[in-house]
């Protein structure tokens, strides 16, 4: 059995058996992080917990309060040097301390920092309501990737998180941006003799939904856009049979008739918003109004104008 013999060579060999306890030489290291990066081993959990709650803080900091912090914590740190000696645990705490701030002051003065600094600008802008175009943070996101793609292999190698998550920042609120004015647009359509084209939804809503995509991408959801997305979609749908109802009621009247292109046209865009209603889940499939419309609306086109064009007489 396995168990009735001791670990070693199972050929002939000339060489010393191998030592029975060579299982047990080497302890099986701790849990935790590896590689660069990694703090102090005399650290405990609470000095390792402020140290991360530390690198979080800095990522909203200036480049002028990084600064301050800095000298600050330089004091600190020489301080502790000179009363508990350069290799005490407070000093190597501090000193920890201190390579934040370089590596963060570092980064914000690289061109990838100054690109992160003014996509923020532009989010702290959008965030107190100010207007700012669109093609500005397009740009803003396209420089600040075109640097993190250029930019050296960093130390730590976690700066790109925080330049993502800036560049998601700014996508949020673009698109909170865009569908507070995608609301506005749809209150004024409501309104009684209000013009607004089924043209003008749309292309305000196709611009919503590529927002939303690019949000999905990133990771980012604040629950609000698909719900504007089917407001959007039950109003053109009712606006649609409105209109078509209106188009039947002509031709049953005898006055005025609509041609057949016209009410053709028209069952053709009240069939497009209820597939979109289908597509995002919207239409009720207990609600048989829109095919009795369509039914309604082909048999009334037998009584309806048709439209010829110009005839013309050869003499024989």
């Amino acid at each position: 059995m396995a168990s009735q013999r001791l670990p070693g060579s199972t050929c002939v060999t000339d060489h010393p058996p191998i030592d029975c306890r060579t299982s047990q030489l080497a302890h099986t290291p701790p849990q935790g992080p590896v590689g660069v990066g990694v703090y102090d081993s005399r650290f405990d959990a609470n000095e390792v917990h402020s140290l991360e709650d530390l690198d979080a803080r800095l990522k909203g900091l200036s480049l002028e309060a990084l600064q301050y912090w800095r000298a600050k914590t330089e004091h600190l740190y020489e301080e502790a040097v000179r009363e508990f000696g350069a290799q005490s645990v407070a000093a190597a705490f501090l000193a920890a301390s201190l390579a934040m701030h370089d590596n963060r002051i570092a980064l914000l003065q690289s061109r990838s920092g100054k690109q992160q600094a003014r996509l923020q600008d532009l989010i702290d802008a959008m965030r107190e309501g100010k207007a700012v175009k669109d093609a500005e943070v397009k740009k803003a996101i396209r420089d600040l990737l075109t640097a993190e793609r250029n930019k050296p292999e960093s130390p730590s190698g976690n700066d790109s998180g925080s330049a993502m998550a800036v560049v998601s920042e700014a996508v949020k609120q673009v698109s909170r941006v865009k569908n507070k004015q995608f609301k506005e647009l749809l209150d004024r359509a409501k309104r009684p003799g209000a013009h607004v084209t089924d043209e003008h939804i749309k292309h305000d809503l196709q611009r919503v939904l590529g927002l939303e995509r690019q949000k999905q991408l990133l990771g980012v959801d604040d629950g609000n856009t698909m719900d504007l997305v089917a407001e959007a979609l039950d109003f053109s749908h009712t606006r649609r049979k409105s209109d078509l109802r209106q188009l039947i009621d002509r031709a049953k009247s005898g006055t005025h008739k609509p041609t057949r292109e016209q009410v053709r046209a028209q069952i053709v865009k009240v069939l497009q918003t209820e597939r979109e209603r289908q597509l995002f889940g919207i239409s009720d499939p207990k609600d048989s109004s829109t095919d009795e419309l369509i039914n309604e609306a082909r048999d009334a086109m037998s009584t309806v104008h048709v439209t010829i064009g110009p005839v013309t007489l050869e003499r024989k």
